[in-house]
């Protein structure tokens, strides 16, 4: 047997458990010996009878006695069997129920082994249901070694279908069978070097193991060749990558200077670095790939925009693709401001635009004259060319499929691209998910902005955030009102919508929900954004996009229920002005009681230690959606637990691919 041999040719199992298998993600061998034990079961050793603990699990051997089965008189087509079992130390009672233990009433005066957690049942402890495996008359000596038995067993992930007892059996007749063919993938030297177990004894480690240290072992040395084929993989992308040609910019420096001397504040240092990079990528005649990193609030719009404008001034064409409507109307207002003056057109393009304008700016984009072209999945759509593309940006990446930013890169392969992310992504996730990328980090805040307070607010507490609003309302702030649902009995943003006109006294309250109309999006928060209604409830459509400098409170309604990254996001619409911003996070404290997840927000505003912390309490599955980044095939490696290895696997790969061994 193969690796690459599909699962069909398994010797002794069914067609029916075939497809089983197959629902499970197993179409090879491979598949199969990858699926990961979520734990395992220590089986090689009984315990005395008179040792056993209440709800602590255990192994018994002992003789079968007192066996009776009798039909359940509330149940109908129930039945229950009693036993009990001896051994030298005393005896416990089993209890099986319905079709299990049918074998049992044959067994009586043999040895059996059981497995299960004993539970008291008055005084005397008791199994329920355990599993259990009758010995031969003429057994005594040492239990022979099986699929279930005498060994550490792993517990897999298991279906209705392919039960686990099945499935651990169908793995153990695999990984054990002589006729097993396991190719190593990994250079000698590596295996050497990382004190790797080869293929075919880490997966043997890992199903059958002897010990403890066995399953560290195996499990390690699979973690490194997921991370190391990831790796290669990535490099392969780059170098085909840094093969290709692209237009220099470097005819823009001039425009991108004016654009800068323009500004009417002073970039930070962490912005100036960040353009610098993307600077000098842009000047060369490689494509750029560019992933710009930077905590909410930080100021990576107008970082994407000089690089806008120095691809402008080189007489080149700008697409700009964000994720929402709202969004989208944000940074095209940004780009009439900044760009369009200097004599560079800008239009925005979405599913709201009528057919004759979409024709018309369809037809100026194909001219070969630089412009502007902002929009959301709309700029994706077969008819849209550009005549010139120099330079795509993908705003709030994360939220695009890789074959939409592949579509993007597409409508000119030789076009730049930077990308950006207002999402923190831990070290980790980067060399992960974007190791053929070039990174960008623009840290902390623009000059003036102050702190953000953050507090944990009880939610009974309903009657004080009221007053507290009315107060900040009074001196001429703004609120967002989070909710985690549009309606609902009791909850959700129409819900709390009603609820704030009738507890706040004369102040204008609006509504706003991603399946909102995009003109009554737009009107919902240009009215918030003029005064004119200065509270806004809302679903989390607000929390990339929506930058209005007068918004200092934001309330989060069922904050336990966010993500700490998606929190730090949401928090980040306030405090982007002159005023002080104030985040309240509500929670039941009888309901949820998980405080002390949110006091992390309490205590840092570093949008990176927080993306840390949600990854070791998330995992990277939950990170803003970070899996569209591709299909990384990681089923055994944990990112956050796992880190030193991901960095050995970087390190390995590219000294073999700079020495050429």
């Amino acid at each position: 047997m193969l690796l690459d041999d599909p699962v069909e040719k398994l010797k002794g199992v069914g067609s029916k458990r075939k497809a089983a298998l197959a629902s499970l993600g197993m179409s090879t061998l491979l598949d199969l010996l990858l699926h990961m034990p979520i734990r395992y079961e220590d089986r090689r050793n009984a315990t005395p009878i008179a040792k056993l603990l209440p709800d602590k699990p255990a192994v018994v051997r002992g003789t079968l006695e007192c066996v009776e089965r009798r039909k359940s008189l509330k149940r109908q087509n129930l039945w229950i069997t009693t036993a009990s079992v001896t051994d030298a130390t005393g005896s416990v009672g089993v209890v099986w129920f319905s079709g299990w233990a049918n074998d049992i009433a044959d067994g009586e005066g043999r040895e059996i082994l059981l497995c299960g957690t004993p539970v008291l049942n008055g005084r005397a402890a008791e199994f329920a249901s355990p599993e259990y495996k009758l010995l031969p008359a003429e057994s005594g000596a040492a239990l022979p070694q099986d699929a279930e038995w005498n060994r550490i067993i792993p517990i897999y992930p298991a279906t209705e279908d392919m039960p686990r007892r099945l499935l651990s059996r169908i793995i153990y007749d695999c990984v054990t069978s002589p006729d097993l063919i396991v190719g190593e993938t990994l250079p000698s030297d590596i295996l050497k070097k990382r004190n790797l177990l080869p293929l075919k004894d880490a997966l043997r480690a890992i199903h059958n193991p002897s010990s403890r240290q066995d399953i560290i072992n195996g499990r390690r040395s699979l973690v490194y060749r997921e991370f190391y084929e990831l790796q290669k993989r990535l490099r392969e992308t780059r170098t085909r990558r840094m093969a290709s040609i692209a237009p220099s910019l470097a005819a823009g420096t001039e425009a991108l200077s004016r654009f800068v001397a323009g500004l009417p504040f002073t970039l930070t240092t962490s912005q100036t670095e960040a353009l610098e990079e993307i600077t000098a990528d842009l000047n060369r005649e490689t494509p750029m790939t560019r992933l710009l990193q930077g905590d909410v609030g930080s100021g990576k719009t107008v970082v994407a925009l000089a690089a806008a404008a120095k691809t402008l001034g080189a007489g080149y064409q700008v697409a700009l693709l964000a994720p929402t409507t709202i969004l989208s109307g944000q940074l095209y207002a940004e780009c009439e401001k900044n760009l369009a003056p200097p004599g560079f057109p800008c239009f925005e393009l979405t599913s709201a635009t009528g057919a004759a304008d979409k024709k018309r700016i369809r037809a100026v984009a194909r001219e070969d004259k630089p412009l502007v072209l902002v929009g959301t999945h709309a700029l994706l759509e077969e008819g849209v060319k550009f005549g010139n593309l120099g330079l795509a940006i993908i705003d709030e990446q994360h939220r695009f499929g890789v074959t939409q930013r592949s579509s993007m890169r597409e409508k000119n392969d030789s076009a730049h691209l930077l990308m950006m992310s207002a999402t923190p992504i831990p070290r980790t996730l980067c060399l992960t998910f974007y190791g053929d990328i070039d990174c960008s980090f623009v840290k902390g805040k623009p000059h003036g902005r102050q702190p953000i307070i953050t507090r944990i607010v009880d939610a009974r507490r309903m009657n004080e955030v009221y007053r507290f609003i009315e107060k900040m309302l009074a001196n001429g702030g703004r609120c967002y009102w989070i909710c985690p649902l549009i309606g609902g009995d009791g909850e959700g943003v129409l819900f709390r919508a009603e609820e704030l006109k009738r507890g706040l006294r004369g102040i204008k309250v609006e509504a706003l929900y991603g399946s909102m109309p995009p003109d009554a999006k737009r009107g919902a928060i240009e009215r918030f954004a003029s005064g004119d209604v200065p509270l806004l409830v809302s679903t989390t459509v607000v929390e990339v996009g929506v930058d209005v400098a007068e918004a200092n409170v934001i309330v989060i309604e069922d904050a336990p229920g966010f993500g700490l990254s998606q929190l730090h996001q949401l928090r980040g619409r306030v405090g982007r002005g002159t005023k002080r911003g104030v985040c309240l996070l509500l929670e039941d404290s009888q309901k949820n009681g998980q405080s002390a997840r949110l006091r992390v927000l309490e205590n840092t505003e570093d949008g990176f230690a927080i993306a840390e912390a949600d990854l070791k309490l998330r995992g990277e599955g939950e990170l803003a959606g970070l899996r569209q980044h591709g299909d990384t095939g990681l089923r055994v490696a944990d990112i956050a637990k796992d880190a030193r290895i991901l960095e050995w696997t970087r390190e390995d790969v590219e000294r073999r691919g700079t020495t050429g061994v």
